[in-house]
């Protein structure tokens, strides 16, 4: 399996290891290259050096500094989780309540009918689009561009 994958392969598998961020299956395969290839060897050891070194450094200016690492502020994502929700909610009461409208209204012109369903059409299909995006962003590997 070694001899098919490119040196630039087991580099991102590389930096992976170092940060903690390889599957078992990865891991496996970087063990079998590192038994055949000193040079990779030899890198993995270079940057988990350089990793112990910058990581004992962050510390120590963070302790010199007597200052914590910045931490995401949960009242600000609570609160824009909460502005989202209410959003929506009004959003769909608006919706159901134009489609109940029309539906009832027979003076209503065909054509707001139609540019209303084609709105909200369009607002679904820019929600189903934020919601699809927030969800590829939970868990993402950060090499997953150097994989490719």
């Amino acid at each position: 399996m070694t001899g098919h994958r490119s040196h630039e392969h087991y580099e991102a598998l590389l930096m992976k290891a170092v940060d903690g961020l390889l599957s078992a299956d990865e891991r496996g395969e970087l063990e079998d290259h590192l038994t055949s290839c000193e040079a990779c060897a030899a890198e993995l050891s270079d940057f988990q050096d350089i990793k112990r070194t910058t990581d004992a450094m962050t510390e120590r200016i963070l302790c010199d500094a007597q200052i914590e690492p910045p931490r995401p502020a949960a009242p600000a994502v609570a609160l824009l989780k909460l502005s989202f929700t209410l959003l929506l909610a009004g959003l769909l009461i608006l919706m159901g309540f134009a489609v109940y409208t029309m539906a009832i209204d027979s003076q209503v012109p065909l054509l707001i009918k139609v540019a209303m369903a084609l709105v909200g059409a369009g607002l679904l299909g820019l929600l189903g689009y934020a919601l699809r995006i927030r969800a590829r962003a939970v868990g993402r590997d950060p090499y997953e561009e150097i994989d490719r």
